[in-house]
């Protein structure tokens, strides 16, 4: 992965511990390159997504039954502070998501060192309300009129020791 010199790097994936169940069989692996390509199949799988992101990370699930450029999961890393990072994600299957997102959550908690990871729901998603919830993210709060027609961006966090995924185990 791409590291960025500067103030507001992400830093690299070399090292980033993995479930030993999900790399199994070899039929599922992680990518973070091309980098962009793993951000625009998020965008395309997310409605009302139109983030510019300045440094940024991105990490997919991909499977060897996949087409190249087709993922399972998506995920970007961005607005990083050392304290903070936040994620915008994207699921092609739910099941495959909920059984391997603790390693996509080892990144910014791992990896990364942050205590806290943000998500930016748009207010009428009501399925990425529900997820963020079931896996311990917090409301924090509710930005009014960020997109058109009025409607508004929900700001969800989670701290490692909250985040339901890395107490199942």
């Amino acid at each position: 992965m791409e590291q960025v010199n500067n103030a507001t790097s992400l830093a690299s994936v070399e090292g980033m511990p993995f479930n030993e169940d999900f790399l199994s069989g070899g039929n599922y692996y992680i990518v973070s390159e091309p980098k962009l390509d793993i951000c625009n199949w998020v965008h395309q799988r997310v409605a009302h997504s139109r983030y510019t992101y300045g440094a940024y990370s991105a990490l997919a699930l991909a499977s060897s039954q996949c087409p190249e450029g087709e993922y399972i999961f998506g995920a970007i890393y961005f607005n990083y502070t050392e304290a903070s990072v936040a994620i915008h994600i994207a699921l092609g299957s739910p099941k495959v998501f909920f059984r391997h997102f603790d390693t996509f959550m080892s990144y910014p908690f791992d990896v990364l060192g942050v205590k806290k990871v943000l998500a930016y729901v748009h207010s009428e998603n009501a399925r990425m309300i529900q997820i963020c919830k079931k896996l311990g993210f917090i409301s924090e709060g509710c930005v009014e009129n960020v997109y058109p027609g009025g409607y508004g961006i929900n700001v969800y966090s989670v701290t490692k020791d909250r985040c339901t995924l890395f107490h199942k185990k």
